[in-house]
């Protein structure tokens, strides 16, 4: 009977976060941007999703669930535990929970060995770094020799969507010193080749050897 109604507590929870999780799209919409639709796009860019894939910056897990439903058995890392409590939510509603394994981590000093995975990707995280390259040298280390990098932030316009969003529920949009150009440019220095794509609120970077 416990574990029962420890399940059903867990559904009602389940279902409260996606109902907020749709206020909040709905929201998003309303000020010109996509949440969905601009998911689709980096996974666009990243499919076919095989191999190890490190995700770096869980958040509520929206990219990580939009990973896992793609095929990909991935590890996501966080600062943050209530994040990725969300995370899980999100991933359960999904049914692909059991695909994703998610781990406090800090980028500066990943657990992981050297060459581990074959794409590494990070979403909107980049405009948040303190220390963009440390978490660069980082990415770099893990990612095997045939792997892919994918780094994914925010346009100069989408910040400024973003800011007016966070602006109309009183709240401040605080942007580190991380640049997608700076890193662009570390990945060519590195002898990585590097593709960039654009919609008017994401700009992504694919580096490969």
């Amino acid at each position: 009977m416990g574990k029962q109604m420890d399940m059903d507590r867990l559904d009602e929870e389940v279902i409260e976060n996606r109902r907020r999780y749709e206020t909040r799209r709905e929201l998003y919409r309303s000020f010109g941007y996509d949440i969905e639709r601009e998911r689709e796009f980096i996974l666009g860019i990243v499919r076919p999703v095989t191999g190890p894939v490190l995700e770096i910056g869980t958040g509520k897990g929206y990219m990580t669930v939009a990973l896992a439903r793609a095929g990909a058995r991935l590890t996501s890392v966080d600062l943050s535990a209530e994040v990725q409590r969300m995370a899980l939510l999100n991933l359960r509603h999904d049914g692909c929970a059991e695909r994703a394994r998610l781990e406090i981590a800090n980028a500066e000093q990943l657990p992981y060995a050297a060459a581990s995975f074959d794409l590494v990707i990070t979403v909107n995280v980049l405009h948040h770094l303190a220390r963009p390259r440390a978490v660069y040298e980082e990415m770099t280390r893990v990612v095997s020799s045939a792997g892919r990098i994918v780094v994914s932030d925010f346009s100069t316009y989408g910040l400024e969507v973003m800011d007016r969003i966070l602006q109309s529920e009183g709240r401040r949009h605080d942007v580190g010193s991380g640049s997608l150009m700076e890193m662009r440019e570390w990945l060519l220095a590195d002898g990585f080749k590097v593709g960039l794509h654009r919609t008017s609120i994401q700009d992504t970077i694919v580096g490969v050897r």
